[in-house]
């Protein structure tokens, strides 16, 4: 436990340290005598502790009294004994928390709980409506289907104060399209919201068809300036879902940062990559894209043609770049030799991030392609590549490059990753 001074407190409760009733009835009495008025901001780590239903109504009862918190933070994440009558005590507590600003809860891989619970769970946020960021993960829970996603969606009615919102569901139940559907379809009432993060990696099932109706709704988030989306692992998102989502992006006029990760969706391949190009080609004050397509097999040079000249249309705004395309083989140099030719007119680039780990099909001339593109850069700050498994590639060309571009005058570090003679290798200037 660590007091960090009379406005903040952090508490690290950690496996094997005793009975968690104990600790909690600990926690109340501390919380109880604390001064009330002065505690702004509380974090809480039980992770693995196993707290119980009834430790946690001891712990909720010295929240409840904290009248001035602004900030919560409890991980709970792998304790496995906590159900859905947990959720009474939370809807309690905050109850008397109005002017709580911000929420993060973990409930990761609690496997008791269950969609009931977050029918609860939702009551209890609608509560606090002075929220302006919320952060939720109920990752790996096996019975959390897709009325539990309605149920919070349900809750976002209530938060038009909202700024930044996080959702990380990934890898429970049968969550489907119509969960997706019904969730975003509250995207509406978030009227503030500028910073959007959502994990739906190993979802069960979500045909194209609901697909759309997420990236219709998406549309609705008109001041968003940042958005995290995370599907990884998906069988069912294809080129068409990644039409429907690129439909819903090109809307959002003021989107200044864009990370989407697709790792290992098997089903997407160029058309989607052409599709996604053209939502892109809309965002004229973006600054940062991330974008990974790791393991996607159908991912080749066509698609990264296209992707190229969106970024070329991107040039004024752009700082920002990271692409990954670990292991999708069938891309060649071909592919590169585009992306070198946009790399050429991203003249305000300060940080790129390019992975072509497992590329069998490149060769020096792509890398030799790029190093030039870079050298004409004025404001170049930060370079990682990564060339792992790309058995094309000599060692004497990677250090020709990172000699050649840490002379730059604006760039600060350079790495460069790679295999020789069996062993992992790292190039830097630092």
């Amino acid at each position: 436990m660590r007091r960090i001074d009379s406005k903040k407190w952090w508490f690290e409760i950690l496996d094997g340290l005793g009975d968690a009733n104990i600790v909690c009835r600990l926690l109340e009495r501390r919380l109880l005598s604390s001064t009330k008025s002065q505690l702004r901001e509380l974090d809480l780590n039980f992770w693995k502790f196993d707290i119980t239903n009834e430790a946690l109504c001891h712990l909720m009862q010295g929240i409840q009294c904290l009248n001035s918190l602004q900030s919560l933070s409890i991980m709970f994440e792998d304790c496995t004994q906590l159900t859905d009558a947990s959720f009474n005590y939370i809807n309690h507590a905050f109850r008397r928390l109005d002017s709580l600003r911000s929420l993060t809860l973990d409930f990761q891989r609690c496997e008791q709980l269950t969609d009931l619970g977050m029918r609860q769970f939702s009551k209890s946020l609608g509560r606090l409506r002075g929220l302006k960021k919320l952060q939720i993960a109920v990752s790996e829970v096996s019975r959390i289907t897709s009325r539990g996603l309605q149920y919070l969606g349900q809750s976002l009615k209530k938060f038009t104060r909202l700024q930044s919102f996080a959702l990380r569901i990934d890898s429970c139940g049968e969550i489907c399209g119509d969960g997706l559907d019904s969730f975003s379809q509250n995207f509406k009432y978030l009227a503030s919201l500028e910073s959007l993060t959502l994990d739906f990696s190993a979802f069960s099932e979500t045909p194209d068809s609901d697909f759309y109706g997420f990236g219709k709704n998406l549309k609705e988030l008109v001041g968003l300036k940042s958005i995290l989306i995370i599907i990884r692992h998906s069988f069912w998102l294809t080129n068409e879902g990644l039409k429907n989502l690129s439909e819903g992006l090109k809307e959002l006029s003021l989107l200044q940062e864009i990370d989407l990760d697709f790792t290992a969706c098997a089903k997407v391949g160029n058309k989607g990559l052409e599709a996604l190009a053209v939502g892109l080609q809309s965002l004229k004050n973006i600054k940062t894209i991330r974008l990974d397509f790791s393991v996607c097999k159908g991912v080749t040079d066509p698609g990264i043609i296209c992707l190229s000249q969106c970024f070329t249309d991107l040039a004024s705004s752009l700082q920002t770049l990271t692409l990954n395309l670990y292991c999708c083989v069938e891309i060649t140099d071909k592919g590169l030799e585009s992306l070198s030719e946009s790399l050429k007119n991203l003249s305000g680039l300060k940080d790129l991030t390019l992975n072509f780990c497992a590329l069998g099909g490149i060769t020096n001339t792509s890398l030799e392609g790029i190093s030039q593109s870079l050298k004409g850069s004025s404001h170049l700050e930060n370079l990682r590549l990564d060339v792992n498994d790309c058995n094309k590639i000599t060692s004497i060309c990677l250090m020709k490059i990172q000699q050649e571009l840490k002379s730059l005058i604006s760039m600060k570090k350079v790495e460069i990753y790679f295999h020789e003679d069996l062993k992992s290798c790292m190039l830097s200037n630092e």
